[in-house]
């Protein structure tokens, strides 16, 4: 009898513990607080978009092959690029990093990576990498996340001249018989797709697709990893993902699409915090931004953007601090369809 009630108030003070664990999550709601381009600008295609240490907001258009240049206020500063394969034009630029440290602009596009100086003048254009799913460009270095069939590589490091130094991770491994409607190449992208970050001592691998961290040390071991849990229905579709991976295999729908499988549809890096983009029909709602302490790896905040807009990018306008923090998000309308950039608080923040 008495090792029943022992272990009976074992179990209430772990669950107690749980309990209060989840009540430190705070959840707030986060508000536009204006949106741009004006200036007869407009974007062809939602934009990727990266801010800088001075809080300049730089975005691509991929069908534009353009990037701007905008304060924090909206107005344009700079349009750099255009199409072709000269210095400094661009041909369907996909991905954007600033290098918070000297504001060099990074843009991949279908041929390469292009490199410019803070000003927008063109620099030289790197043209070693294959496969890029994402990639950092920080501290002289740059984050590749290219998975390749018949490598199990996840990521690579590369200097500002395009050499590779380093090799980082390994990447999800497939039975790629299951899936025989689908090459290796792409089924690898799509497992996993994710984003690679830098903060100078750590490299972050956030999966897009299982909602799990991975932290790496600068040499490649495997610091820390978690699968992130709660909110809403994360962890159900996180189960269903990894059994059509790697149990069901991948098939094409009726019309010849493929499902792109996903939890979060960004991240980034800002302070102590990751931040991370996560889709409405996690939780049945709206999309969320979730706050990821980069040590521990727990989520401290929940912010819940406006339900009239469908964010594509997330990032962290440098402020004086996390509870004054404002994003730049770029987003299309529900109701319009307008392709816009919005800068966003949390509502109540003066």
């Amino acid at each position: 009898m008495k090792k029943i009630i022992v272990i009976s108030f074992c179990l209430l003070f772990f669950l107690n513990l749980w309990s209060s664990e989840v009540k430190r999550v705070s959840v707030t709601k986060v508000k536009l607080e204006r949106s741009f381009p004006q200036q007869h600008v407009y974007f062809k295609s939602i934009p990727v978009v990266d801010t800088d240490k001075a809080g300049f907001i730089y975005a691509v258009d991929n069908r534009e092959h353009t990037l701007f240049k905008f304060d924090s206020e909206g107005k344009l500063l700079a349009k750099i690029g255009g199409w072709g394969q000269g210095p400094g034009e661009l041909q369907w630029p996909a991905k954007i990093s600033v290098d918070k440290s000297t504001g060099q602009i990074f843009v991949k596009d279908n041929i390469g990576i292009v490199m410019y100086d803070p000003q927008g003048s063109f620099l030289r254009r790197i043209r070693t990498f294959t496969g890029i799913l994402n990639f950092e460009a920080s501290l002289g270095k740059i984050m590749v996340l290219e998975p390749i069939p018949g490598k199990q590589d996840l990521i690579g490091v590369y200097d500002y001249q395009g050499t590779r130094i380093n090799s980082i991770g390994q990447k999800y491994e497939l039975d790629y018989s299951l899936s025989k409607e689908i090459g290796p190449g792409f089924l690898d992208r799509m497992v996993n797709d994710g984003a690679v970050l830098f903060d100078g001592n750590y490299i972050y691998y956030v999966s897009y697709v299982f909602a799990e961290i991975r932290i790496y040390d600068s040499s490649g071991l495997l610091i820390s990893e978690k699968k992130l849990s709660g909110p809403g229905n994360l962890e159900k579709y996180r189960e269903e993902y990894r059994k059509i991976f790697f149990e069901k295999g991948v098939k094409k729908n009726s019309d010849g699409t493929i499902t792109n499988w996903r939890i979060f549809n960004d991240a980034c890096l800002n302070g102590d915090y990751l931040y991370l983009l996560m889709l409405g029909y996690i939780t049945g709602s709206t999309y969320e931004v979730l706050v990821i302490d980069k040590k521990s790896l727990e989520i401290e905040e929940r912010m819940i953007l406006p339900d009239d807009i469908y964010p594509e990018m997330v990032r962290v306008i440098p402020t004086d601090g996390k509870n004054s923090i404002l994003f730049a998000i770029s987003f299309q309308g529900k109701i319009n369809g307008d392709i816009m950039i919005g800068i966003f608080k949390k509502e109540g923040l003066k």
